[in-house]
C-alpha cells in the first residue's frame, strides 16, 4: 500500500487536559506519515499553548498554531484545512481521540477505492469503548441513486454525525463551501456536499473515532452554540436564520447536483423535509424568531401543574 501524507487537524480551545489525550492519540497512530496540525482558537487557559509548544518540540510532525483571539469554531475548522498539505485530512476535536489504527484503516480504504471520498470506522464512546448505535449507517459505497442520498439524509437527521470526523480527500474537501457558513447543521451540509464527489465508506468491523460524551457540550445547548458560532461576526443569513437556513442549503446542494436526475432530486428533497418534520427540527425556528422565552412564559402560565 502507498503511504501518502495524512493531515490530522486538532481543534483546541480551553481543554488542556483533554488536549493532551487527543495529541497522544494522534502521535501514537500505527500510520506514521502524518502532519499533526494543532490550532488553538484563542484559549483563555494558557496551559493549552504551553502543551502545544511542548509537543511540537518533541515531535517534528506537529505544526503548532496559537491564535491570540477566539474567532469562533467555523474559523478553526476552515483554518486547519487551509494550512494542511496532506492528500487526506481528518479533524480531531480536542475532547475526543482516535483509536491507534484509525488512520491506517481509513487510508487503506481510500487508496484501494478511488470512488470513495470519505472513509471512517465504527465510532466508540471514549470512556467505555462501547460502540455507538446508529439508526442509519451512511455507507453509500455500492448504492445507486437515489439510495445514496436517501440513506445519508436519514442518517444526518436521525443520528449523531460523527462521520464528519472521517478521513477525507483534501482536494475535494476544499471545494465544499457551504459547510463553512456559520449555520446550525453545517456538518450535515459537508457530508451532503461531499457526496457529489464520491462515496462514503464506513467500515463497521473496525473501531474508529472515540467520542467523548460530557457535560458542557455546546451542541446540546442551542442558544449557547449560536452565540459561540457567531462570536466573531456573521452575515445577515447567518445571524437571522442560524437555526433554519441549513435546511434550504441542503435543498440547494441537491438541486445543484450533477449526479441526480430530476426525479431523484425530487425524491431527495422530499426526504429532507420529511426527516425535518419527523425529527421535530422545525422547533428550532423559535430561536431564530427570538420567541423562545415568550413560549416558555406561556407554557408556565397555561400548563401549571
Amino acid at each position: 500500500m502507498n503511504t501518502p501524507l495524512v493531515s490530522i487537524g486538532i481543534l483546541s480551545y480551553n481543554r488542556p487536559d483533554d488536549l493532551v489525550r487527543a495529541i497522544e492519540s494522534a502521535i501514537n497512530q500505527t500510520y506514521h506519515n502524518l502532519e499533526i496540525i494543532i490550532s488553538d482558537n484563542g484559549s483563555d487557559d494558557q496551559r493549552c499553548a504551553e502543551i502545544i509548544w511542548e509537543y511540537a518540540k518533541q515531535d517534528g510532525r506537529i505544526k503548532p498554531y496559537v491564535h491570540e483571539i477566539n474567532r469562533g469554531p467555523q474559523f478553526n475548522f476552515k483554518f486547519l484545512t487551509e494550512v494542511a498539505s496532506g492528500k487526506y485530512f481528518s479533524w480531531l476535536a480536542d475532547d475526543d481521540a482516535l483509536t491507534n489504527s484509525q488512520i491506517l484503516d481509513c487510508v487503506e480504504i481510500l487508496e484501494n477505492e478511488s470512488k470513495v471520498i470519505i472513509a471512517a470506522c465504527s465510532p466508540l464512546i471514549l470512556e467505555s469503548r462501547m460502540p455507538i448505535k446508529f439508526n442509519y449507517v451512511p455507507h453509500t459505497f455500492g448504492l445507486s441513486e437515489p439510495k445514496r442520498h436517501i440513506i445519508l439524509i436519514r442518517s444526518l437527521f436521525m443520528d449523531i454525525n460523527l462521520f464528519y470526523y472521517g478521513l477525507i480527500r483534501l482536494k475535494e474537501l476544499r471545494l465544499c463551501n457551504l459547510h463553512f457558513k456559520k449555520l446550525f447543521g453545517s456538518d450535515l451540509l459537508l457530508l451532503l456536499e461531499l457526496l457529489e464527489y464520491g462515496d462514503i465508506f464506513i467500515n463497521t468491523n473496525k473501531p474508529g473515532y472515540l467520542y467523548n460524551i460530557h457535560e458542557g457540550q455546546t451542541s446540546t445547548k442551542p442558544t449557547r452554540y449560536r452565540d459561540i458560532t457567531l462570536k466573531s461576526g456573521a452575515t445577515f443569513e447567518e445571524t437571522a436564520f442560524f437555526f433554519s437556513a441549513y435546511i434550504y442549503r441542503m435543498v440547494e446542494i441537491i438541486l445543484s447536483s450533477t449526479k441526480l436526475s430530476i426525479r431523484n432530486k425530487h425524491l431527495s428533497i422530499i426526504e429532507i423535509f420529511s426527516q425535518y418534520y419527523r425529527t421535530n427540527r422545525f422547533h428550532l425556528i423559535k430561536y431564530d424568531l427570538r420567541i423562545n422565552k415568550l413560549l416558555q412564559a406561556f407554557k408556565r402560565l397555561f400548563f401549571k401543574k
